[in-house]
């Protein structure tokens, strides 16, 4: 037999619900990162990690992580721990004063624009996430930047 639900109960069972829910929300964690970047690291070709590895040694954060990796990880080398350290660097350095962080281009903005509301802005077209992985495109692809530039903008 079922009995229909009053409104009270509705809310009961919504409240109870929500409850149950996780405490605090994230977008996306160094984990997340470290994940995609591991799997990016594996499907490039031994020509293409050689000449990320060469990028990313020029990074002012190299030393670090090169010095916290530990051999007999498994399949981890040191080549992709270093990959996998530099796609959290962005998040490390946020709102921390460097003169290496770009804040907005950390996400984009797309506002929810209902039907008959003119007024709605689109994303900032210069300091976004998409304007942000094409400034790193075009750093990587300067052969007359420092080798430092080129390594903070891969990362």
């Amino acid at each position: 037999m079922v009995v229909p639900m009053t409104g009270c109960g509705r809310l009961s069972v919504l409240l109870i619900v929500i409850g149950m829910g996780p405490l605090r929300l994230e977008a996306w964690s160094g984990a997340g990162h470290m994940t995609i970047a591991a799997g990016a690291y594996r499907a490039m070709t031994p020509s293409t990690r050689g000449k990320v590895d060469a990028i990313l040694a020029a990074h002012p954060d190299y030393e670090k992580w090169s010095a916290a990796f530990e051999p007999g990880s498994g399949e981890l080398d040191r080549g992709m721990f270093v990959f996998m350290k530099a796609s959290t660097w962005a998040d490390e350095i946020r709102r921390k004063h460097s003169k290496f962080d770009h804040p907005h281009w950390h996400y984009v903005n797309y506002p929810l624009k209902p039907p008959g509301f003119a007024f709605a802005a689109g994303p900032a077209p210069d300091d976004d996430i998409l304007f942000g992985i094409s400034q790193s495109e075009r750093k990587l692809a300067d052969r007359t930047a420092t080798a430092e530039d080129r390594a903070v903008y891969l990362a």
